[in-house]
């Protein structure tokens, strides 16, 4: 006997200690890997497809009616362009606004938060002079670009009302620039009254009839013949840009960029490689049965 314990209890002693340790200790591996411990940075390397989008989009006054479900065609215009750029690889992205006029509120980004909040606050009031200067908002577009040996498309998002005719220079140049076009019609064939901020009523004619605006469909798919591009036609007010999207991915195919990304280093790995060391090894300690009996 020793300090009043058998030899046999001082086992039992012992035995029963190293088990509660290697539990603990497997216990308290367990919750700092849960905490997710993070220490320093690392870079890594990381690839995105290449490309520069330019979207074109309508501000005019037809671009308010609600003929699409009752919503307008430039939230649902948005509403598209959003749930694209949310699934876009890496291509750089930029905006344009036209009426009867354009400027380029986005230059090419691959900030894509930046563009969502900008786009989000795009309205009609924007542009006062009115009319559907598709041609003047392509050569913004174009001239917009800053890199020239990467896939180059145009999203061009309009309702045809109004359009303005200036020759095909620019559609030849579009052509030459190898610049790809994506001409979306926004609207229906049956139409809407047109709103009027100034009167907070609809547009009138000078006869007293109310003024109906139709998508010119045939205006739009025109401009994508006239650049060998493609037309989609939008009358929807949830559209799928699934089919957009993998166009515009297949234009980048074989195009991308190599960037080196700085991320956190994270420990929770060395904590669960410890924790499980000890739990096996709590498993593997002979239990109090197995050493009575060798006892």
């Amino acid at each position: 006997m020793s300090n009043g314990l058998t030899f046999k209890d001082q086992t039992y002693l012992r035995v029963f200690n190293l088990k509660f340790i290697f539990l603990k200790n497997a216990v308290l591996g367990l919750i700092i890997a849960l905490a997710y411990p993070i220490y320093g940075t690392r870079s890594v390397d990381a690839g995105s497809k290449d490309g520069e989008i330019m979207i074109c989009l309508d501000v005019s006054n037809s671009m308010n009616v609600r003929d699409i479900n009752d919503e307008s065609r430039l939230e649902v215009s948005k509403r598209l362009l959003n749930g694209m750029i949310n699934r876009l690889q890496g291509q750089k992205i930029g905006v344009c606004l036209f009426a009867g006029d354009a400027f380029v509120q986005i230059p090419t980004t691959y900030d894509y938060e930046s563009v969502k909040t900008l786009l989000a606050d795009v309205k009609t009031t924007f542009l006062s002079k009115q009319g559907t200067n598709v041609p003047r908002a392509m050569e913004l577009a174009i001239a917009s670009y800053s890199q020239r040996d990467v896939p180059r498309s145009i999203l061009l998002v309009t309702d045809g009302e109004n359009h303005i005719d200036i020759g095909d220079e620019v559609f030849n140049q579009i052509k030459k620039e190898k610049v790809f076009i994506y001409a979306l019609g926004v609207g229906t064939q049956t139409g809407g009254p047109v709103p009027d901020g100034v009167t907070n009523s609809f547009k009138m004619t000078e006869t007293g009839s109310m003024v109906i605006s139709k998508v010119h469909a045939d205006f739009v798919k025109n401009i994508a013949n006239l650049c060998n591009g493609d037309f989609y036609f939008v009358d929807t007010p949830f559209p799928d840009a699934s089919p957009l999207l993998t166009e515009i991915n297949l234009r980048s195919k074989g195009y991308f960029r190599n960037l080196k990304i700085e991320v956190k280093k994270t420990l929770h790995h060395y904590s669960l490689l410890g924790a499980f060391m000890f739990f096996v090894l709590f498993l593997i300690t002979p239990g109090f049965k197995l050493i009575e009996n060798e006892i």
